[in-house]
């Protein structure tokens, strides 16, 4: 397999385990420090706790807008870059919401950088940028 396609799957997985729920998986995809920036208040997490603080905060707007589901969806990269064991990624992204009130729909860009460890890519940096979440 070659380098691209295991960064596209480590990126993949993280993604599959917060649509399941298995937190301790998607925290698993993460390097000791991360930064995170979201569409979310605070809109950044950094360090030890970022991946954690960042699913709190995504499951407390969910609460606030009365989610009865969510689900993240990851498009086919459209740019993956690796030289020696960094890494820099571009997907096309989605988040569906099912709310009392209708739909929501928010479309946009996941931007990444993953480092090797151990054979391993984990996430250092991810970044979500679109326009605000909207109705169906």
């Amino acid at each position: 397999m070659s380098r691209r396609n295991s960064v596209a799957l480590a990126v993949s997985a993280m993604v599959d385990a917060v649509n399941r729920g298995d937190f301790a998986a998607a925290l698993a995809a993460f390097t000791e420090t991360p930064v995170i920036v979201e569409d979310i208040a605070p809109f950044r997490w950094q360090g030890a706790g970022a991946p954690s603080a960042w699913l709190a905060a995504m499951g407390a707007n969910a609460a606030r807008l009365e989610a009865r589901s969510i689900k993240m969806t990851l498009g086919q990269a459209t740019r993956i870059d690796v030289e020696a064991g960094s890494a820099y990624a571009l997907f096309p992204g989605g988040l569906s919401l099912a709310t009392a009130k209708g739909d929501l729909v928010s479309k946009g860009i996941l931007t990444l950088t993953l480092n090797e460890e151990d054979g391993l890519w984990l996430i250092d940096t991810l970044v979500w940028s679109g326009p605000e979440t909207a109705p169906r």
